[in-house]
């Protein structure tokens, strides 16, 4: 019956299938001693008396086994508007989960970020924002999410070298309702965020204090949307500092909910996300994280 559930809950997301990306750097070659550099060692080996040495076990040599990337695109389209017409990727976080040192990095993209996206469904493209490359994945796949994703990720791949292997999508609403039903989030505002939120450019509809404030899900879209505080200078980079900020809270708040409380947000917000990874998938990374 736990099973059963499990799986009907899973169910509930959106699941599309985004077609993987055949990487072609030679894994050897990421790894390769620097050239010459073991003919060095062999040489300085002759040349020297043998020494006794203690048995060890070889050091860990890094793999792509060892990492999981998972992007997650908070796209912008609002009340009103389909998604097709505005989605956008307003936030693009790479979710990097490094299963031997049981680490998990985030890594931001700025919106703003010029690209060059590869041809992509017979459509050339020249130097792009990469908020822009999300939308035309979708615009030339006839509205579906999975050529966003699918775009995306060749994007990342052929500007950064970044292999995405799983995908998530969000957007505003479900990020507020994941605060409310936490019963807000808790984060240090600076003088200056504060200043700005209170002002009539912030839109939160309340007034904050700086130091450590609690906010409902509202108050945290903007707070994590933010980026003309004063000293920012319409900067996304301390746009993007702030909503690592933000989720690095809401992690710490997770650890506090009970498995009642852990239910009844999966069946609120589950619909709401849209996600490449199969159940399977889903639940083998599941086991995983939980040793982390």
């Amino acid at each position: 019956a736990g099973v059963l559930y499990y799986n009907s809950t899973l169910g509930k997301m959106n699941h599309v299938e985004v077609p993987k990306i055949q990487y072609t750097t030679p894994e050897d070659d990421l790894f390769a001693d620097p050239e010459g550099m073991d003919a060095e060692e062999t040489a300085a080996t002759e040349s020297t008396e043998a020494v006794p040495t203690e048995t060890t076990e070889p050091a860990h040599v890094p793999s792509s086994e060892d990492y999981i990337n998972i992007l997650v695109v908070g796209q912008a389209s609002r009340a009103g508007e389909t998604a097709n017409s505005e989605r956008m990727a307003d936030t693009a976080i790479l979710c990097t989960i490094n299963t031997y040192e049981n680490k998990l990095t985030l890594t931001s993209f700025l919106r703003d970020s010029l690209v060059r996206p590869p041809n992509f469904k017979g459509h050339e493209f020249g130097k792009i924002k990469l908020t822009t490359v999300y939308h035309l994945g979708s615009y030339y796949s006839n509205g579906d999410v999975a050529g966003s994703m699918q775009l995306m990720n060749m994007t990342l791949y052929d500007s950064f070298g970044i292999e995405v292997d799983y995908n998530f999508e969000v957007d505003f609403d479900i990020f507020m309702k994941v605060i409310d039903l936490m019963g807000g989030v808790t984060v240090n505002l600076t003088q200056e965020e504060a200043d700005y939120l209170n002002s009539e450019d912030g839109w939160i509809g309340y007034t904050v204090s700086p130091g450590e404030f609690h906010l409902d899900g509202s108050g945290a879209l903007c707070y994590a949307r933010m980026r003309k505080a004063e000293g920012d200078g319409d900067s996304d980079i301390k746009r993007t500092a702030r909503q690592r900020h933000l989720i690095d809270r809401l992690i710490f708040g997770l650890k506090w909910l009970t498995i009642s409380d852990i239910n009844e947000m999966a069946n609120q917000i589950m619909p709401m996300i849209t996600t490449s990874m199969t159940n399977a998938e889903i639940t083998d990374l599941m086991m995983k994280l939980l040793p982390m």
